[in-house]
């Protein structure tokens, strides 16, 4: 309210603000979504119905205090009435998304920082929504780590499921070479997101980038010594995972 001035009184002007905010994003230039929610909760998103979502989120409104305060009143909602509502607005997300055309990334894995359920982050959570969406791309980042092999045999069985190997290489290192060597023998090449960042900074995002380089050289390196692939073939492997792959999928202009 404070941010879009704006009064939210009912659940329709709650989803007419989302809708409207979310076509302005897109025009100005937003080529993905990003869910981050497994940092506090599982990936287990249902399919809600309206009345359902209606019902949560009156709940959770008369719980703020008459004056607009951030603050509950007495004590917050039900962790239940919460998931309704979240469950709700990532399904419309991910409409949005749909009719949008954008890809949807959402975070899997590891998760930064301590004491976090890491169950919470199981891609195969996500399982109906690749179900439910089928015209709708999801790259699930980190490669899920630990559950990279369940990530990767999904992603071989979904066509709209990508792996991403953000952050990984800096994660674990020699886990994530072996893992590279052994998922370019299990997916096709156009599935593998092989570099991306989090790092906030230029230096650091470049840092990583030369040991991805450096990994995914090793890498197929071998590859070409064992005969698994021609070293014509293996530097088209190269220019697609760090490069062409994430143009096509984000549809970027470059």
């Amino acid at each position: 309210e404070e941010h879009y001035q704006r009064n939210i009184v009912r659940f329709d002007d709650f989803l007419k603000l989302f809708r409207e905010v979310f076509t302005v994003r897109v025009k100005e230039g937003m080529v993905a979504v990003k869910l981050l929610l497994a940092v506090f909760r599982p990936l287990d998103f249902q399919q809600i119905s309206m009345s359902e979502a209606e019902k949560a989120f009156n709940s959770i409104l008369l719980r703020f205090k008459p004056n607009g305060s951030q603050q509950y009143q007495n004590e917050g909602p039900a962790w239940e009435k919460v998931k309704l509502l979240q469950d709700f607005m990532v399904h419309q997300t991910l409409y949005h998304a749909l009719i949008h055309d954008l890809t949807v990334q959402i975070h899997g894995g590891f998760q930064l920082g301590k004491r976090n359920t890491l169950a919470n982050s199981d891609p195969k959570l996500l399982n109906n929504l690749f179900i439910q969406y089928p015209n709708l791309n999801f790259v699930v980042l980190h490669s899920a780590m630990p559950f990279s092999y369940d990530l990767a045999f999904m992603a071989k069985n979904f066509r709209n499921l990508y792996m991403d190997f953000s952050w990984t290489n800096t994660l674990a290192p020699a886990i994530t070479k072996r893992l590279f060597s052994e998922v370019l023998e299990l997916l096709p090449v156009y599935k593998i997101i092989g570099f991306g960042c989090d790092n906030s900074t230029v230096e650091a995002a470049y840092s990583e980038a030369v040991t991805v380089r450096q990994m995914l050289a090793s890498v197929l390196t071998k590859k070409v010594e064992s005969g698994y692939f021609t070293e014509s073939e293996a530097i088209q492997i190269g220019e697609r995972v760090l490069r062409q792959n994430a143009i096509d999928l984000y549809k970027l202009a470059v």
